[in-house]
């Protein structure tokens, strides 16, 4: 019992630019499973890129087409990984901006917090003077009522020095 599945090329497309030179190529392949000669399954299968190394080709693909074809899907790798870092770059970016805003946010509310106790600074320092200023009043009528209790003491002992007429 002799099975078979292969698959051999069925469609080649090649994509050119606006001045003629190749810039893509995709293949698709039928594949053939077969027990005994009898064909079980044919199908197309999907496109996928072109490899060059070791596919036929004829008279239509020339060297220099297959050398073009072979650095155009080079190239296309090369712009698929550069896709893959712009991407990775981008999210790079993107966090740093919502760091950055997070940043701004928090300055902002420090910003309101020092004009909060900017404020209540001044509020102090002007109770500090008013009370500074009640202190000295005080002061000031404490030495003038020790005065008068010493002027009264000293009237006091003068007069129980004096005796009295009686």
């Amino acid at each position: 019992m002799a099975f078979e599945d292969k698959k051999i090329p069925y469609e080649i497309l090649i994509r050119f630019d606006d001045n003629g030179t190749p810039k893509g190529a995709h293949v698709q392949k039928r594949r053939l499973v077969t027990m005994d000669g009898e064909i079980l399954k044919d199908e197309i299968l999907s496109a996928e890129p072109l490899a060059l190394e070791g596919f036929p080709t004829s008279g239509l693909m020339t060297s220099a087409t297959q050398a073009a074809l072979a650095s155009v899907n080079t190239l296309n790798a090369q712009i698929d990984q550069m896709a893959d870092t712009i991407e990775g770059k981008d999210a790079e970016i993107t966090e740093a901006n919502r760091q950055r805003d997070v940043a701004a946010s928090a300055g902002a509310t420090l910003t309101a917090a020092n004009a909060q106790l900017s404020q209540q600074l001044a509020t102090y320092q002007d109770d500090v003077t008013r009370l500074n200023s009640e202190v000295a009043t005080q002061k000031g009528t404490i030495m003038a009522l020790q005065a008068q209790i010493a002027a009264m003491q000293s009237s006091a002992s003068a007069s129980a020095e004096t005796p009295s007429a009686e």
